[in-house]
């Protein structure tokens, strides 16, 4: 076509497309750094037996996926331009069914938690769902070698889940062990969800 030909030949540049991330304040990044910190002080904790208990929820859409092309970007080269340039913010959307999903680090897997329909996640029916699914799994799987690690997620960091954790959990991440805004580092996020998504 005449643009790329424009682009291509005209100007020396490529087409690109966009990159999807996180929509990043400059506060979050600080934040980011402080938590990332405290989580790595806190693996400093963890002995070779304890198996980390990966947790996170997600919604799934019932209906038709719909992809969102957000536009391309010319350069010489990909990364070339500018970080805003390059990558735009995702917004989150809301969905039909709400999954709960426990991996550990070794593999070993909790059976998907489906919640109700009309069913909200909060502090309290977090905790339900820990103290009657998730943790008897955890012990008849692990004794007491375990620890829980979850995103910030209000639910996840309330003074009601947390004072549970402290006095049921063997280990666990506290909020302030835990970088915000960081999909990129739960595997729940970065890995399993996208490819539980991608079978359905």
């Amino acid at each position: 076509t005449t643009m790329r030909r424009l682009v291509k030949d005209d100007l020396g540049l490529k087409s690109f497309k966009r990159t999807p991330r996180h929509a990043l304040k400059s506060t979050d990044k600080e934040k980011r750094v402080a938590g990332a910190k405290k989580c790595l002080n806190q693996l400093k904790k963890k002995t070779k037996e304890v198996v980390i208990l990966h947790l996170d929820e997600t919604p799934f859409s019932l209906g038709e996926m719909v992809t969102m092309d957000t536009g391309f970007y010319i350069a010489e080269a990909c990364g070339d331009a500018d970080d805003t340039t390059v990558h735009y913010g995702k917004e989150r959307h809301f969905a039909n069914l709400q999954v709960i999903a426990v991996v550990g680090s070794d593999g070993q897997k909790c059976d998907l938690i489906f919640l109700e329909d009309g069913q909200r996640l909060n502090s309290f029916t977090y905790v339900e769902f820990l103290r009657r699914k998730v943790f008897p799994w955890a012990r008849a799987t692990y004794g007491e070698s375990w620890w829980l690690q979850h995103d910030g997620a209000s639910c996840h960091t309330s003074k009601f889940t947390q004072q549970f954790l402290r006095t049921e959990a063997p280990g666990f991440f506290p909020k302030e062990a835990w970088p915000p805004h960081s999909p990129d580092a739960a595997p729940m996020d970065y890995a399993i969800f996208g490819r539980l998504k991608s079978s359905l």
